[in-house]
């Protein structure tokens, strides 16, 4: 059977930090990316949506596996039933 883990606070701070500069950049980039065009305001809006919702979830996927290989800010919970 796999190990389990718990995430200690520091590692889910780190990780709330990390997707907030990604997530945040990612979405800024859409704007100024879209700022110049000439859409109306609903229509901006709309493709903003878009983009952001696709773009930010493959990006938290891709955020979430990273983290996933380090074991920085984890500790192994000890599995009761295993056998001393």
């Amino acid at each position: 059977m796999g190990k389990k883990f718990n995430d200690l606070r520091r590692r889910s701070i780190a990780m709330l930090v990390s997707w907030r500069i990604i997530g945040g950049s990612l979405t800024a980039g859409i704007v100024y990316t879209l700022a110049s065009l000439k859409y109306s305001a609903a229509e901006t809006a709309s493709i903003i949506f878009i983009c952001q919702f696709t773009i930010n979830a493959l990006a938290y996927y891709v955020h979430e596996r990273t983290w996933n290989m380090f074991s920085w800010g984890r500790e192994v919970i000890a599995d009761k039933t295993e056998v001393s």
